[in-house]
C-alpha cells in the first residue's frame, strides 16, 4: 500500500512539472553526438574510436512512470518495460534501416542503473571510469531507483545503483530489432 502510495505521489510531482511538448513522444529519443572516449570494441566486431558519431539514448521518464502507475506489481512493470522497450527499439531499427537516422551513426549508447535490463534486450555493459561522472549520473537516477524500491534508500546496495554505459552497434540493432519476413 505505502509503495502504491509512493508512486502516486511521484508521478502527481513528475504531472506539475514535466514538460508539454514530449506528451506526443515515446519512450525512447536519441541525440547524435560525437564520441570523445577511448576507443573500444563492441561484442560484434564494431570498432567506437574518438569522433565517431554515435545515438544517444534517452529513455522518457514520463512514459517509464505511465507503465508504473498502470502497472499492479513490479513484476508487471518490468514485462511491460521490456515489451516497449521492444517495440521503442525495433521502431528505431527501421528508422536506421529507412536512413530516417544519420548513416553515419556507429553505434547507439544509453547511461542507466538498469543495465541488467539493457543487457536482456542485446546491449553491452560499459563501467563508467570516471568517478565524478558515474557519481553525478547515480545521483541524476536516485529518484528513479526510488520511485521503484521507495525503502531501499534506507539500505541502498551498492551494486544496484551504480550507472553504466549501455552500447548496441548500429548492425546488431539491425540484426536483433528488424522484424523478419517470414515466408
Amino acid at each position: 500500500m505505502r509503495k502504491m502510495i509512493w508512486r502516486e505521489f511521484t508521478i502527481a510531482l513528475l504531472e506539475i512539472f514535466k514538460n508539454k511538448k514530449d506528451k506526443s513522444r515515446g519512450q525512447l529519443h536519441v541525440n547524435l553526438r560525437q564520441y570523445r572516449g577511448p576507443e573500444f570494441e563492441l561484442r560484434d566486431g564494431t570498432l567506437v574510436r574518438p569522433g565517431d558519431s554515435i545515438g544517444e539514448l534517452h529513455l522518457s521518464n514520463s512514459a517509464f512512470f505511465n507503465i508504473l502507475r498502470n502497472s499492479s506489481s513490479d513484476v508487471q512493470a518490468v514485462m511491460k518495460i521490456k515489451k516497449e522497450m521492444k517495440q521503442e527499439l525495433t521502431q528505431l531499427a527501421e528508422m536506421v534501416q529507412q536512413n530516417k537516422i544519420d548513416q553515419m551513426i556507429k553505434a547507439f549508447f544509453g547511461i542507466t542503473i538498469f543495465h541488467q535490463g539493457a543487457r536482456l534486450l542485446g546491449f553491452d555493459i560499459r563501467e563508467i571510469n570516471s568517478t565524478f561522472w558515474r557519481l553525478c549520473y547515480q545521483i541524476g537516477q536516485l529518484p528513479l531507483f526510488v520511485l521503484i524500491h521507495p525503502l531501499s534508500w534506507l539500505h541502498p546496495k551498492k551494486k544496484t545503483l551504480v550507472p553504466k554505459e549501455i552500447w548496441i552497434s548500429r548492425s546488431a540493432l539491425l540484426r536483433d530489432f528488424l522484424p523478419t519476413s517470414k515466408s
